[in-house]
């Protein structure tokens, strides 16, 4: 790390200490930090958030809490027993919430979750993630709320205008066949055939699963938002890559041979050709500030997300990336050049599905073993160390092939240049600790044999027969 990094750090930390700013939330190579930037602020009210037109700021006379209907201290008090897993408390209040204020009820929660939603925006959550959150963190039925909400909010929007990946995402969520006029949340009450009571236990839920998220980069500019400075991949590229196009052709190949020799001269092939693109992009942008680092957001799904965690770590590292695990969020962020970042997230989710397909192999035998959290864990942290292994000697091939070094300055550039904006935007929040797991000897062996076997590829995404 160079000078200027290290100073840099040092003030950070010192602002820190100072309170002078907050830390995001970090991890990398499975070092986890639950320290994340402060939620938003709760719709139900902050009372130090409040003057109420008094010049001192409250600062002079004892606080006055502005005064709340009932059905909104009724729906504070159920999105905290959702928050703390009471479910007794949650259905008694449920209960008496449908009993008391059957039409103010629904209404405020509409109201509430639409509040939540446009916050949510403009603190860098995206459509599909809020959903995946919320049914992380709740239920399936809570994420359909959330969906319908993300809904409702965009259709109040009128003609504020939509970034088309934001559009992607709202064109691929579910409950698009209920109305979002006011009224929509008693309509899907209707359509699932329960009472009232598991409804409102439902929207408890969903308060409660999006209602503390920290504030995350933004990668995609918010509906309305179109000018605003964002971290993600440029939206203007085009159509894809041609060498990238190219790439996931010879990666279907190779997952498509059944000659194991066929097989790994593709994928050595592929990832040259993704070096040599990354050579050319250098050359071709190292003289304007066009080509910078950026940002890709990556779901990582329990079981093991540590172990899978540092599979992403390592393929990231493979392609002159840099990454770091959201511990909480079930996410990872990942900072590098957009060509880089394509092959990375293509790569990452292809050995994932194909290391779930081996340990199910592995475990339908008749082996008890295999069907132990030890044997699993061992086996996800032994394919990504063998995996990591795999990339750089491919690496090491084909700048051996290179011959005269030539290119090596302009790839240690962009690699300074990511590690450079790493630092800047996550350096704070990093923690580094090893990955903890069971130790299993046939775990730890299955999963290496399973990296030996796997294929840089793209195909066994699909679903079997598509």
């Amino acid at each position: 790390m160079g000078k200027n990094n290290k100073a840099r750090r040092a003030a950070k930390a010192k602002a820190r200490k100072a309170g002078q700013r907050g830390g995001r939330a970090g991890g990398s190579s499975g070092g986890y930090d639950d320290s994340f930037g402060a939620p938003f602020r709760n719709p139900f009210g902050d009372p130090s958030a409040h003057s109420f037109g008094d010049p001192s700021g409250g600062r002079d006379r004892p606080f006055e809490p502005p005064r709340r209907s009932v059905p909104e201290t009724r729906w504070e008090a159920m999105e905290a027993a959702a928050r703390r897993k009471d479910d007794v408390e949650l259905e008694k209040l449920a209960e008496r919430m449908v009993r008391d204020d059957p039409v103010a009820g629904p209404r405020l929660a509409e109201s509430l979750l639409t509040s939540y939603v446009d916050q949510l925006w403009r603190h860098g959550w995206q459509p599909a993630e809020l959903v995946r959150q919320a049914r992380r963190k709740a239920t399936k039925a809570a994420a359909q709320v959330v969906e319908l909400a993300i809904h409702a909010d965009h259709a109040r929007r009128g003609g504020q205008a939509i970034d088309p990946r934001w559009s992607d995402q709202l064109a691929e969520l579910g409950g698009r066949q209920i109305p979002t006029r006011d009224g929509w949340l008693m309509l899907w009450i209707t359509q699932q055939g329960h009472d009232g009571a598991w409804a409102a236990i439902q929207v408890a839920r969903a308060l409660a699963a999006i209602g503390y998220l920290p504030v995350v980069d933004t990668l995609i500019p918010p509906p309305g938002r179109q000018g605003r400075s964002v971290r993600g991949l440029p939206s203007d590229t085009g159509a894809e890559d041609p060498v990238l196009r190219r790439v996931r052709k010879l990666l279907a190949k190779a997952e498509s041979t059944s000659y194991d020799d066929e097989a790994d001269s593709l994928t050595a092939k592929a990832h040259e050709l993704m070096t040599k693109h990354a050579i050319d992009q250098a050359v071709l942008h190292r003289a304007g500030p066009s080509d910078a680092p950026c940002t890709i957001r990556v779901p990582i799904d329990a079981p093991y997300a540590d172990a899978k965690s540092l599979l992403l770590q390592l393929v990231a590292s493979g392609h002159r990336c840099r990454s770091i695990y959201l511990d909480g969020l079930g996410l990872s962020s990942v900072v590098g050049y957009a060509g880089d970042l394509r092959a990375v997230e293509l790569i990452f989710t292809s050995l994932l599905v194909q290391a779930q397909h081996a340990l199910t192999a592995a475990g339908g035998g008749a082996h008890a073993r295999t069907r132990r959290a030890s044997y699993r864990s061992a086996f996800y942290l032994a394919y990504a160390h063998r995996i990591g292994e795999r990339l750089r000697s491919v690496t090491d091939e084909v700048l051996a092939e290179a011959g005269d070094g030539a290119h090596l300055p302009v790839l240690r550039a962009r690699e300074d240049a990511v590690e450079e904006a790493f630092e800047q935007w996550y350096g704070e929040s990093v923690t580094s600790s090893a990955v903890r797991g069971g130790y299993d000897s046939l775990g730890h062996a299955h999963g290496r044999q399973a990296a030996d076997a796997a294929r840089f590829g793209s195909e066994a995404i699909e679903e079997p027969g598509a």
